[in-house]
């Protein structure tokens, strides 16, 4: 009875049921259930997303971190759309694949082996989905006789077949760890393929892999060799969506129960969308979504690009039916739809619409301006060459000038029959690149000191000592090569040195060496390898290597910097307070004179924006919070709460800053000892520097007194040339300004009645057109336009040519009432008569000439103009 009442419920299965029912599964058979990790990869710079459940266990694959748990399963959020797992051109095509999905995982590290994972994955799939027996094959790799083995003596499989490494030896990316796989498949056949399957390696959507259980006993070095792993590991993973799509007997993922709501959003907003772009458009706002919520904008580079490609791709495919925003509005629904187990993504659901909301507009104003243009072009070259290869240059400008999508580009060319090289694209992107990139100074020291347990490295003293005793174990000269004497300007590496080489964002330290008879300015240090570069100009004597040195830094420069090192670390914990938790750094400055600030974020911020994390900064200054740190393993920071800037790369100890209770982050910079020896802050600019990255530029302590002064000095001087005091400026200023308007639009209406006054045209008929022509002197465009609208408003049927002399320019101004002319093409071939250009619409244009010619001449060029049309 009770089996019967199983049975009934499994049919009505839901997604969040099959979800809950896979963890239940394996918390019943000692396995600690984990959160999914972020959809950026946590210290992990080979991948731009996480693309399966395994990536936040790397570390303990490879044997680098001890697990806290043998054994544990997960929900992992995941992204595949970029790099060796890239799903995204296959997206609406087929019935399971999406850029976003989630992967149900069972691992092991060391704790059990292919026996068990076997057991569990067919025990979960049969007897609690209750997918029929028959309808599975297992697929194993053709060289592990074992885990076939397994399958028939463990289980009643019925089939098992045999498969070679690109189908069944999983790799996670170009290096990492791997093993054999053997993959759960379940025939569909209710499907039909349209071709020949050769069971069941084939790509259909016929034969469905389901779940993929990798035996990890290996790890890919970068040259592509294999060596063993110090423990036998698993590592398994199931698409949430499509064992869903099997066990509720639907044709696609798309039309599972959680996908529903998300189709009947979209079809309330674009009721005649084709499938194919209906199915884009619910993954990429999921997607998009859920990258969102985990600090991931939409951008020109990196993983925030290919957010940018998967919206666009929504949006270039619903364009024919829809020329308005409407994903942000489907994204509440996905809100709505998946927050009962993802509920992070309700306190982020207003970032994801308004994040959306611009990358919608700004499509669709590209598009409303640029996309006649460029469909001119293709339509001028199929008239004009004969040839099917349109050219990259053409394609490059209207993507690197006007934003023109890629996509979009070669679908309209497509259309036409036409193609693009992609190799001669690239290279122009590429040529683009190295011309935008700044040149950036680089050391290059090739390290000829000796390894040995005292000189394979440089002992950082500097978190507690400004001056310190050092050796001398190498002098090189700027270009990298080593010498024995140093004099001039020179590299030094020490044994040991209280100097900060720059990293983390915060510049090197400066200060003095000294030494018998030497004595030198240090102007920067950098970091080798693991040795500290001290870049030195040498003031007096020599240095010799193995001297005995005395390192001091400058410790003005030294306590500026760690002002504006500490404040960093509150401006980004007062950002994610204020603005959201999708607040991620994108980069920063530390310097003594300021600290700069890049950090994800769709919109400016505002005024009050500005003002909130100012006070909210300064708050936490005043608290005078104790600043400590600590070193300790990354796994259990992060566990912490420690903020990691993801991409950078961490070692298997890390160090932790701490700022009372408000801020803790991964850093290995220097710092106050308290919040309160900042003394102050105030943020001084606000910036956009890409799409959905915005600039702080902040300073703090001594320099911002230096700030108030500069504008005190400023105001004092402002108040001294309109001769009121500072109180009475601003009421001052205002009444210069109105009467400066004032001023201003005295003298446009003198100007306009001057130049109705000065007027004098000439007034000839050509086939039924009155061409009135003046040139004139000292008059603007603008008011040569206020003369056109009059004259054209006296004569009717009529087209008004004006031209004037001023400061040295000759400008050109056409208007019409008739529509026999087109003053557009009449400006254009008046401006190549005078050596310019210019051109408009039909009915007004505007141009400027280079070469002076005499009324009389221009008058019979006009005139010959017509008597051609």
């Amino acid at each position: 009875m009770k089996l019967l009442l199983y049975n009934r419920i499994v049919v009505e299965m839901k997604v969040f049921e099959i979800r809950q029912a896979f963890l239940d599964f394996f918390e019943k058979r000692d396995h600690k259930i984990l959160p999914s990790s972020s959809l950026v990869p946590q210290d992990d710079p080979t991948l731009l997303f996480t693309n399966a459940g395994m990536v936040q266990f790397k570390k303990y694959f490879l044997g680098e971190i001890t697990p806290d748990h043998k054994n544990v399963a997960t929900v992992q959020r995941c992204i595949r759309a970029g790099g060796k797992h890239n799903d995204l051109e296959n997206v609406g095509r087929t019935s399971r694949h999406m850029t976003f999905f989630e992967m149900l995982g069972n691992f092991s590290f060391g704790g059990y082996f292919k026996e068990k994972a076997i057991v569990f994955a067919w025990d979960f799939v049969t007897n609690f989905l209750k997918i029929p027996k028959e309808k599975i094959i297992a697929t194993v790799y053709e060289e592990d006789d074992e885990a076939e083995k397994i399958w028939f003596r463990e289980t009643d499989i019925r089939k098992v077949v045999r498969a070679g490494k690109e189908s069944n030896f999983w790799t996670m990316g170009e290096q990492g760890p791997c093993g054999p796989c053997s993959e759960l498949i379940v025939v569909r056949d209710d499907i039909d393929s349209g071709h020949e399957c050769q069971e069941p390696i084939c790509d259909c959507d016929r034969f469905l892999e389901i779940w993929n259980l990798v035996f990890m006993q290996y790890n890919m070095r970068a040259d592509g060799t294999l060596e063993p792993l110090k423990t036998k590991n698993i590592d398994t993973g199931m698409g949430l969506e499509r064992v869903s799509m099997i066990v509720q007997k639907v044709p696609s993922v798309f039309d599972t129960d959680v996908f529903v709501p998300v189709k009947n959003a979209v079809l309330n907003l674009v009721p005649e969308i084709d499938t194919f772009a209906l199915r884009v458009v619910m993954d990429a706002v999921r997607c998009s979504a859920f990258a969102i919520a985990d600090g991931i904008m939409p951008s020109n580079e990196s993983r925030g690009y290919v957010i940018r490609r998967i919206i666009r791709r929504a949006l270039r495919y619903s364009m024919n039916y829809v020329d308005r925003p409407f994903l942000n509005e489907v994204a509440k629904e996905v809100v709505n739809t998946m927050s009962d187990f993802w509920t992070h993504l309700v306190q982020h659901s207003d970032i994801i619409q308004k994040t959306l909301q611009i990358e919608e507009e700004r499509f669709f104003d590209t598009i409303s301006r640029v996309l006649p243009i460029f469909e001119k072009e293709v339509s001028d070259f199929k008239k004009e060459i004969k040839s099917q290869e349109f050219p990259a240059d053409i394609v490059f400008a209207f993507w690197d000038t006007h934003g023109l999508p890629l996509d979009v580009m070669r679908e309209i060319l497509s259309e036409n029959s036409l193609y693009l090289d992609d190799a001669k694209l690239e290279n122009l992107i590429e040529s683009a690149k190295k011309k935008a990139k700044k040149k950036e100074e680089k050391i290059q020291i090739h390290i000829s000191v000796p390894i040995s347990s005292e000189t394979s490295g440089t002992e950082f003293l500097g978190y507690y000592n400004l001056i310190s005793d050092a050796k001398v174990l190498g002098i090189y000269l700027p270009d990298g090569r080593h010498t024995d004497i140093g004099n001039g300007e020179i590299l030094v590496i020490t044994d040991k040195t209280p100097f900060y080489p720059e990293g983390g964002g915060q510049v090197g330290d400066v200060g003095f060496i000294r030494g018998d008879a030497f004595e030198g300015y240090v102007f920067d240090t950098k970091k080798v390898g693991e040795f500290i570069v001290h870049k030195v100009k040498v003031k007096k004597g020599n240095l010799r290597k193995d001297m005995k040195v005395i390192l001091e830094v400058d410790q003005n420069h030294r306590e500026q910097s760690a002002k504006h090192h500490t404040t960093t670390h509150l401006l980004h914990s007062a950002l994610r307070k204020i603005l959201g938790t999708h607040v991620r750094q994108m980069g920063s400055l530390v310097e003594p004179k300021r600290l700069r600030f890049d950090f994800s974020h769709p919109v400016q911020l505002s005024d009050s924006d500005i003002q909130q994390i100012e006070n909210l900064v300064n708050t936490w200054i005043m608290a005078d919070y104790e600043v400590s740190h600590e070193y300790m393993k990354i796994d259990e920071a992060i566990r912490m709460g420690a903020l990691a800037f993801f991409g950078d790369k961490y070692g298997k100890i890390v160090r932790v800053v701490r700022i009372g209770d408000v801020s803790l982050e991964l850093c290995g910079g220097t710092h106050l000892s308290e919040s309160g020896e900042a003394g102050i802050f105030k943020i001084v600019r606000e910036s956009g520097v890409s799409a959905g990255v915005r600039r702080l530029e902040a300073i703090a302590g001594w320099e911002l007194l230096k700030y108030v002064r500069e504008k005190e000095q400023f105001i004092s001087e402002l108040s001294k040339i309109v001769k009121v005091s500072p109180s009475e400026l601003m009421t001052r200023l205002k009444n210069i300004v109105e009467e400066n308007i004032a001023i201003k639009s005295e003298l446009e209406s003198l100007k306009k009645e001057l130049i109705t006054r000065t007027s004098n045209p000439d007034i000839f008929d050509v086939k039924e057109l009155k061409i009135i022509f003046d040139y004139l002197r000292g008059f603007s465009r603008k008011e040569l336009g206020f003369l056109t609208d009059r004259l054209k408003e006296k004569f009717s049927n009529s087209v008004i040519v004006l031209i004037s002399e001023n400061s040295g320019d000759i400008d050109i101004v056409c208007g019409t009432n008739s529509t026999k002319v087109d003053c557009g093409d009449l400006v254009k071939k008046i401006s190549q008569f005078l050596g310019g250009s210019g051109g408009g619409k039909q009915t007004f244009a505007e141009g400027k000439g280079r070469t002076k010619r005499g009324r009389s001449e221009i008058a019979d060029y006009i005139k010959s103009l017509f008597e051609q049309i």
